[in-house]
């Protein structure tokens, strides 16, 4: 297991040369291997979405309005759920969470990016989780 807090501030120092755009793309990057450690938690619709996200992020497959109908085929089956697309109430909602912070293709302002990254450490400590390396 590799520390959160470790891969992070790598991330951040490789982000911090980038421009925004790649930075959100390291980061994006980073997250998507994290999930790919946690794939057993993820409904067949999440399953689906990380398979997209890996492919756009990681082999520069597929296109960005690909990746923004696959997050919001994610929120919609969020928002079926019981509690709707803003309740957490168990590791898969987490995770599902999760995946969406690697469907935007480009930073929506300038802090996207690291908000996004918060946001995405605090579902991985709901679900208890450390990334694998």
């Amino acid at each position: 297991m590799v520390n959160w807090s470790s891969l992070r501030a790598n991330a951040l120092k490789a982000a911090r040369d980038a421009g925004p755009i790649e930075a959100h793309a390291i980061l994006s990057r980073l997250m998507c291997r994290a999930l790919d450690s946690i794939r057993d938690l993820l409904p067949e619709e999440g399953e689906r979405a990380l398979n997209e996200a890996l492919a756009f992020w990681m082999d520069g497959m597929g296109g960005a309005a690909s990746l923004t109908a696959t997050r919001v085929s994610c929120w919609k089956y969020l928002d079926q759920k019981p509690g709707g697309s803003s309740a957490i109430p168990d590791d898969g909602a987490a995770a599902m969470r999760a995946v969406i912070c690697v469907l935007f293709p480009e930073p929506q302002r300038d802090d996207f990016s690291m908000d996004t990254l918060e946001f995405f450490a605090e579902m991985f400590d709901r679900m208890g989780r450390d990334i694998a390396a």
